[in-house]
């Protein structure tokens, strides 16, 4: 399957109707590339505080509540016939990604781990589980997610082929740190490892600036290249990383490699000797 993975640049001055056609026009760039499953980044309704320029940034949780794109994200999931995790907004104190199916599916996954912002600034709750969908298995680990290997191995432990990493950081730091974490996820767990990073800034709390690049991501494994990044955008600007995603050959890699991670890793004991 054909996979893309988005970096949006954040836009102060655009409302909500020039959000959601910007929604439209990614999606269907990616569509015109031939993916089957799009992956935007985490918290792209930050630009629509700019709407809001009195809040404070304790107010920012409950605006973004109010606008809820799932029927816009859903129609474009059917239009393009695709899979779509529209990014991130907060949806009833969760900061929770927007899936989307190409026959009308409407699908909530929600971050499970908060970061200290979140938690008390934004007052947000955590989410429970993680969520599968589609045909191939796969699964959203929303940024600070992905920065525990208990995300990816509830992921393969359940099917999944595939985790999707919407992010927001800040800085060079963050980011490394979840890029970094998805590389170990795909190597622990020899899975495909989407990350989706959000670009730009408002220039202020709660979005100064974004930082990164979005990539598409295999494990080190034959067949796959040396460093096993099979796409990726430039830092700090919005485009699209597509590619396609050889789920045969990740299969039998699992089966026919010198190092079978995803066979071991359930097996891997360690004692501790402390003298």
């Amino acid at each position: 399957m054909t996979a893309a993975a988005v970096s949006w640049k954040l836009s102060p001055g655009r409302s909500y109707q020039r959000f959601l056609e910007h929604i439209e026009f990614l999606t269907s760039q990616c569509a015109n590339a031939g993916a089957q499953l799009v992956v935007m980044p985490e918290n792209i309704s930050l630009e629509l505080l700019a709407l809001h320029q009195t809040a404070s940034c304790e107010d920012a949780a409950a605006i973004l509540a109010d606008y809820d794109y799932t029927d816009h994200a859903a129609a474009l999931a059917q239009k393009h016939n695709l899979w779509l995790i529209a990014g991130t907004t907060i949806l009833e104190k969760r900061n929770a990604a927007i899936i989307a199916g190409p026959s009308g599916e409407r699908i909530r996954a929600e971050k499970i781990m908060l970061t200290q912002y979140e938690q008390n600034e934004w007052k947000l709750e955590r989410g429970s589980h993680l969520q599968m969908f589609g045909d191939v298995p796969a699964a959203v680990t929303i940024c600070y997610d992905a920065e525990f290997p208990e995300s990816g191995r509830a992921v393969a432990n359940a099917g999944g082929l595939i985790q999707c990493v919407p992010a927001f950081t800040e800085s060079e730091k963050g980011f490394h740190r979840v890029r970094y974490c998805c590389h170990a996820r795909s190597v622990e767990n020899q899975i495909f490892v989407l990350h989706a990073s959000l670009v730009g800034g408002l220039g202020c709390e709660p979005a100064p600036e974004a930082f990164g690049s979005s990539a598409i991501i295999a494990p080190p494994i034959e067949p796959f290249g040396p460093n096993s990044v099979l796409a990726e955008t430039p830092l700090g600007v919005e485009g699209i990383a597509i590619a396609e995603l050889d789920i045969e050959a990740l299969i039998k890699g699992r089966e026919m490699n010198d190092v079978r991670n995803f066979h071991d890793r359930n097996r891997a004991e360690y004692s501790v000797n402390i003298n």
